[in-house]
């Protein structure tokens, strides 16, 4: 029989044909130890994936992964941890949107602004304030206008 991780390669292999919440259901939260294996390793494809199931796990550990997705050298990676952010315990999540809120890439920080509005968490009302005004791409300064004004979210 082949390892939990071989199954979930084979599973994320399928082109976009993976079932996420079939995954979840089929392997639970053992399998985090080997969708953490899978974000450390240098397929950003899989790593993307891997991160992403590990947040739908949303079990004791989850964060980890995604924690060490959000750290990725490629933003595709570190977007799939941001889409992961409301999935996870509010502290947890926090902390990992800080850091994708000062991430040099602006499709990173354009996802973590949209969570840090969601979230209405002060530390990231602050940072989504200062991106509003002082992020070096215009898109992602107007995205953080725009979601500061729809919800209303205050600098205190």
């Amino acid at each position: 029989m082949a390892s939990l991780e071989d199954q979930l390669r084979e599973e994320l292999e399928k082109d976009d044909q993976a079932d996420y919440s079939a995954l979840v259901k089929r392997f639970g939260s053992d399998a985090l130890p080997d969708l953490e294996r899978l974000v450390r390793e240098n397929d950003p494809g899989m790593a993307s994936q891997a991160a992403y199931v590990a947040g739908l796990i949303a079990a004791p550990g989850s964060h980890d992964v995604v924690s060490l997705a959000a750290a990725s050298s490629h933003e595709v990676v570190r977007v799939a941890a941001a889409y992961t952010l409301p999935l996870l315990p509010a502290n947890e999540a926090a902390t990992i949107a800080e850091r994708l809120l000062a991430d040099d890439d602006p499709g990173v920080r354009a996802r973590a602004v949209r969570f840090a509005a969601a979230s209405k968490a002060a530390t990231l009302a602050r940072q989504v304030h200062a991106i509003a005004s002082e992020d070096p791409d215009e898109a992602v300064r107007e995205l953080a206008v725009q979601v500061i004004e729809q919800s209303g979210l205050s600098q205190s």
